[in-house]
């Protein structure tokens, strides 16, 4: 990586399975409807030199892209506040499976 490289750090794939958006939600129509190896394929036609997906609460969708060059495990946690009601999304990148399993294990108290 040098202080030039591109990557888009905000991408979802079909492993956002339900929209965490309220209409979407309601509705149950997913976040996203690409499959993640055309996500990789997309990123790297538009010239990204390194790809990720940040869906919501999962690994699944960028490991199957794991084995692909230039690629990092990502997600975008659902977490919350001790006490609080509202949860926010907090993007995790770089990460291990096992990274992700302690996120999602402790993303009830940030």
């Amino acid at each position: 990586m040098n202080e030039m490289s591109r990557a888009d750090l905000h991408v979802h794939s079909t492993a956002s399975h339900v929209s965490k958006l309220g209409v979407q939600r309601s509705l149950e129509i997913p976040e996203c409807a690409t499959d993640p190896v055309e996500v990789y394929e997309l990123a790297k036609r538009r010239g990204m030199d390194f790809v990720t997906i940040t869906d919501h609460d999962t690994i699944d969708g960028v490991l199957s892209l794991a084995h692909l060059p230039d690629t990092f495990i990502s997600e975008e946690l659902t977490a919350s506040f001790r006490g609080e009601p509202q949860a926010v999304h907090v993007l995790c990148y770089g990460i291990t499976p096992t990274d992700h399993d302690w996120l999602q294990a402790n993303r009830g108290d940030v």
